[in-house]
């Protein structure tokens, strides 16, 4: 069984016929990403990340996570004044989320497809929310970790815009994309 390509993918709708149309099909496996062109009606960014963010945009997880590269355009502020203290941040399960039930099949092969066609040494991928302790919105997040000093962040910019796109072009446009790397602690 042969999965389709990224123009073909995109016009199948995920649901309980998925597997049968992709049984049917003869297509390729080219992870083709289509070009910012046809994305026309949606602006994607990567926010720009300072040193200080990338240090302390996780702070509270465990194990302690350096940002690389992340979608969205909130902007990540340091804390200031007498009594500043870094929001923790907590994970907390999907829910009920499309992506999360169509992210365990081909569409999860698709995105990993594309990680190392760009050459991105990463080591997992998950569907969560990533939200600050005691606030009860917490976005979807597209959740990808590389082996640490493997990718800059303008590389990892790139790579969060593009899957990004994929994710819109799938009807996931809620989504966002971050990329994290491990922190190694020096004894």
């Amino acid at each position: 069984m042969l999965a389709p390509s990224l123009s073909e993918f995109s016009s199948i709708a995920f649901s309980d016929s998925v597997t049968d149309e992709l049984a049917a099909s003869k297509r390729t496996t080219d992870f083709l990403l289509l070009s910012i062109s046809h994305m026309a009606s949606a602006e994607i960014t990567a926010a720009s990340i300072s040193d200080l963010e990338a240090k302390h945009y996780y702070h509270g997880l465990c194990p302690k996570s350096v940002l690389v590269a992340r979608t969205g355009k909130d902007t990540w502020e340091p804390p200031t004044g007498p009594e500043a203290y870094l929001p923790c941040k907590e994970l907390r399960p999907p829910g009920y989320h499309p992506l999360n039930q169509a992210f365990g099949g081909p569409f999860g092969c698709k995105i990993e497809e594309f990680l190392d066609s760009k050459g991105v040494k990463w080591t997992s991928m998950d569907v969560v929310r990533i939200g600050i302790v005691d606030e009860d919105i917490a976005p979807v997040i597209l959740w990808i970790e590389v082996k640490p000093n493997t990718l800059s962040r303008e590389a990892g910019s790139v790579v969060v815009k593009e899957c990004k796109q994929f994710l819109v072009l799938n009807e996931f446009p809620d989504v966002e994309v971050e990329i994290r790397e491990l922190a190694i602690s020096q004894p």
